[in-house]
């Protein structure tokens, strides 16, 4: 059985429901709301511990992660004190990772399409790319459909793997031709593929 969920940005501030000041210049640091159906919620809790349980010592990147409850769930004083030094931590993070762009898929839904013998799926075969400068860890922080967009993909790195990262997205098009099967290239539109009709993969330098 799989347990489905989704996320949505939330404001991580007590400030998140109040009338918008105009004169607010300050940066809105946001956090991600993890939701999933209510007769799954066991399922999804499940699997969410993979990341996120307290007796975990694998993170992606080697970052730790924590599930965080709504600000105005939270009754503790001293526990709302902590976030704070949450959200700071949070936008430092988040001010260090580079953002990409692709548009060469016919449609952004194909990212999770399992190859019918293998199960794996193009997102599988991106996020396991290993990275040149960080031994161990990915070339990709995540991996997402772009928001209101029926093709565009967003890949977001850390700064050490920019190189690999930007190489890897303007090439992605020969990079899945030449390294794996065939059935993955339906997933590019046809105008990628005339464009990269003469490109080449070259491995060792990417």
């Amino acid at each position: 059985m799989r347990a489905w969920v989704k996320w949505r940005p939330i404001r991580t501030s007590d400030g998140y429901n109040r009338k918008k000041d105009v004169n607010d210049n300050s940066e809105k640091v946001y956090a991600l709301h993890l939701e999933t159906a209510s007769d799954n919620c066991k399922a999804g809790k499940k699997m969410s511990e993979t990341w996120y349980g307290s007796s975990k010592t694998t993170f992606p990147n080697g970052t730790k992660m924590h599930l965080v409850p709504p600000y105005n769930t939270i009754l503790s004083t001293a526990n709302k004190g902590k976030y704070a030094t949450l959200i700071a931590c949070q936008a430092a993070l988040s001010a260090c990772i580079g953002v990409g762009t692709t548009w060469d898929f016919t449609t952004n839904l194909l990212l999770d399409r399992p190859e019918p013998k293998t199960k794996i799926s193009i997102r599988q075969i991106l996020m396991s790319i290993q990275s040149q400068t960080c031994t161990g860890k990915p070339v990709f922080h995540t991996i997402d459909k772009q928001w209101h967009s029926e093709n565009v993909l967003t890949l977001s790195f850390f700064p050490e793997n920019e190189t690999d990262a930007r190489t890897l997205i303007a090439g992605l098009v020969p990079f899945i031709r030449y390294s794996h099967d065939p059935w993955y290239m339906n997933a590019f539109s046809n105008e990628a593929k005339v464009h990269h009709q003469t490109s080449r993969w070259d491995h060792e330098t990417r």
